[in-house]
């Protein structure tokens, strides 16, 4: 399975409009400020993603089944799994095989994508606060966009190979962010967003 060739820069048409509404509501932002629950976060982040999602979907065909998910655990009628297709791949330098990482379920933060299929998935997130500096915490994210986003073929189990177009690890301070993107298994520096423009 694979993502469908669209021409939308979801980092700037969806995400970045929904964090900007979300540090320019200051009730929101306190969320940050207290420390409050990552999932607290990202349900707000969420709320307004999908509001300016919904807007860019009206007239774009190509939008019409994809639909934002947060925490989302569901591939087709089965749990969505991960590490699986790496005993298939021969890529020793990959960060999931360094780390010997195991078959296991998960939820990815937020997800736009074509619910119950594999046919088009655009786009995986995993949000952390600038507060929470676990490593475990941090590399499993790693571990599950490098994999999310993994182009690789899956023998046998094209159903359970995810294939998403990009990831984004999105790492939320009190009045800026930074971004790193994934695609297919690498990642591009990390960016830093501040007061509306990129730093």
């Amino acid at each position: 399975m694979s993502f469908r060739e669209l021409h939308f820069d979801w980092l700037e048409e969806v995400i970045v409009p929904a964090i900007a509404w979300f540090f320019n509501t200051p009730l929101d932002q306190d969320l940050v400020a207290r420390n409050a629950a990552e999932r607290t976060i990202v349900a707000n982040i969420y709320s307004k993603a999908n509001a300016v999602f919904s807007q860019k979907r009206g007239g774009n065909q190509d939008l019409d089944d994809l639909v934002i998910d947060i925490e989302y655990n569901r591939n087709g009628e089965n749990s969505k799994e991960v590490f699986g297709k790496c005993d298939f791949c021969n890529k020793q330098d990959c960060f999931i095989k360094q780390e010997h990482l195991q078959y296991t379920t998960s939820s990815p933060d937020m997800i736009i994508h074509h619910r119950g299929f594999n046919d088009n998935n655009q786009v995986v997130i995993e949000f952390k606060k600038v507060s929470n500096r676990n490593k475990k915490e941090r590399d499993d994210d790693k571990a599950k966009l490098i994999y999310f986003s993994c182009q690789q073929p899956f023998p046998d189990h094209e159903n359970e190979n995810y294939q998403y177009h990009i990831g984004f690890f999105i790492d939320l301070d009190i009045d800026r962010y930074f971004v790193t993107t994934y695609r297919d298994t690498h990642s591009d520096e990390t960016i830093t967003r501040q007061g509306g423009k990129w730093l």
